[in-house]
């Protein structure tokens, strides 16, 4: 599925678990209810996104998450190497595991996430004060 433009499409209450979805552009793209666990996002464009699915596992080296609605999408075990996190909410997502020590964010809303001490932040990172 590399390099797919799902622009505006309605990917709700779907299974691709184990996917390729590289260089993919989601732009505006609904992607509710669904499960992407262990799936490759790398290089993808996912701004404008509403999501509430599950992204166990996930690779996003390199992806752009911009002016999204990630509330309650659960994360855990994420790879955001490299990953573009800008004026987005990321408000009840459960980020246990995940690995966002080289990603980048800039005017984000964390309220009430969920992680723990195997969630990595960029050095100096601080959910406080970022929204």
């Amino acid at each position: 599925l590399d390099e797919i433009n799902f622009h505006r499409c309605c990917l709700n209450d779907l299974d691709v678990i184990n996917s390729s979805l590289r260089n993919c552009d989601f732009r505006s793209a609904q992607l509710n209810n669904s499960k992407f666990d262990r799936s490759d996002f790398s290089n993808s464009k996912l701004i404008m996104i509403q999501t509430n699915s599950s992204f166990v596992d996930c690779k996003f080296e390199s992806a752009m998450i911009m002016h999204s609605s990630l509330c309650h999408a659960s994360f855990p075990g994420g790879q955001f190497d490299k990953c573009l996190i800008r004026f987005s909410d990321l408000s009840f997502c459960d980020l246990r595991g995940a690995d966002f020590s080289k990603a980048f964010f800039e005017e984000c809303v964390f309220d009430n996430i969920i992680y723990d001490e195997t969630t990595l932040w960029p050095d100096g990172f601080s959910t406080d004060g970022k929204r």
